[in-house]
């Protein structure tokens, strides 16, 4: 499946041509530089659901007839594509995790009770729903309101009761009824041993535990939009995801509080519900990937996947392409790199030539170029073949 993929990423780029489009005016516009990227690549397959951005979930829950069934379906993603784990922390808001339903269900894959109360408040309401969120007194969840009354859908222990009536519990019907509906005959994701479908908690004989109400009280937990899985490539750029976890994860350099048991594959031990959310699933659920870039030098499409170029050019060096100066002083290349993944680190290859007194430096801006850091410089003089780690 996955080399499939790559292959039809591949055939589209060979597929796409520099057509130039025109304004209003019937006006052919400029092509672009060859060799510069093509953006919008998409990449779809019937063994995966389109969450590639907040559009594209909009328009899969418009396809059912019923809140309520937009309801299940939200529970239902997420189940199949967020695991309970500690939450990515991205250090931007008040709580520092990363509040956003596109990059939960694509990127991470991974969150905790608040920032999963989250996403059902934001998938509820681009359904066109109302929902709200309850801080209870251990625990964060969320309801959807359909059918004249509220539903609590608990997206993070991937769980919820079922009322004597047969319709699904609110918050308020846990404070009504005193703990009377948290118990396994009235949820059918608690198993025998009276832990969650989550495989993260449990429900401990004659405690209410997480779902413990006292104090409880409506809470609108924040949370942001807009981010897009969207691939962009250039020529001689190829990207290549995996779906089975290399242990690597935006907060790697944090692991004093980053435990997620997200090295399991398939449905087994923390992972056990994907029997029933992803029939078949036997790799990991979380993935990971590699971006490789080679500047096309011979060809020289290199120019049009450059951020910027000051007096390069490139010459015969050794019966070789090579990039130098095009006239005595200094020169540079910007090489820019951006994904709607998380870039967690890299490597640079290459052949260098260094003579006499010059100079090469590698440096790296983490911030859009506001900041640059060197990571290497030639310290022999020669043809020396180099791996630099970014």
């Amino acid at each position: 499946m996955r080399r499939a993929l790559i292959v039809g990423v591949m055939i589209l780029i060979a597929a796409v041509t520099c057509t130039p489009a025109s304004d209003d005016g019937g006006a052919a516009q400029p092509a672009p530089p060859p060799g510069g990227p093509i953006h919008g690549l998409s990449v779809v397959s019937d063994q995966v659901d389109d969450l590639s951005s907040i559009e594209a979930i909009r328009a899969h829950l418009a396809r059912l007839s019923s809140d309520a069934e937009r309801a299940a379906e939200i529970f239902r993603l997420s189940n199949k594509y967020r695991h309970q784990a500690n939450p990515p922390h991205e250090f931007l808001g008040s709580d520092d995790h990363a509040h956003e339903p596109v990059k939960i269900l694509n990127v991470s894959g991974y969150c905790k009770c608040c920032c999963a109360a989250a996403l059902l408040m934001a998938l509820g309401r681009e359904a066109g729903i109302s929902a709200r969120g309850w801080a209870l007194t251990h625990h964060s969840v969320s309801e959807i309101f359909y059918d004249r009354s509220w539903h609590m859908f608990d997206l993070s222990l991937m769980n919820y009761f079922i009322t004597d009536a047969g319709r699904v519990a609110g918050v308020e019907d846990l404070i009504a009824l005193k703990g009377r509906l948290i118990n396994r005959e009235h949820s059918p994701f608690i198993d025998e041993h009276g832990i969650y479908q989550s495989r993260f908690r449990s429900l401990p004989a004659g405690e209410l535990s997480d779902y413990e109400v006292d104090g409880s009280h409506v809470y609108e937990y924040n949370y942001t939009e807009g981010h897009r899985i969207g691939l962009s490539l250039r020529a001689g750029e190829a990207i290549v995801r995996n779906w089975g976890n290399k242990g690597r994860h935006v907060n790697e350099r944090q692991l004093d509080f980053w435990q997620a048991p997200l090295d399991d594959v398939g449905p087994v031990n923390s992972q056990l519900y994907l029997k029933d959310y992803y029939p078949g699933y036997r790799m990991g659920l979380v993935g990971n990937g590699e971006l490789d870039y080679t500047l096309d030098l011979e060809g020289g499409t290199y120019r049009g996947g450059l951020l910027s170029e000051e007096n390069t050019t490139v010459s015969r060096v050794g019966g070789a392409a090579a990039l130098t100066l095009a006239s005595p002083g200094r020169g540079e290349i910007v090489v820019p790199f951006s994904s709607s993944y998380v870039l967690l680190g890299g490597t640079i290859r290459g052949r260098f030539v260094r003579a006499g007194d010059g100079a090469i430096r590698v440096s790296i801006s983490r911030n859009h170029g506001l900041d640059w850091e060197t990571v290497w410089t030639a310290g022999q003089e020669g043809v020396f073949d180099a791996v630099i780690d970014l």
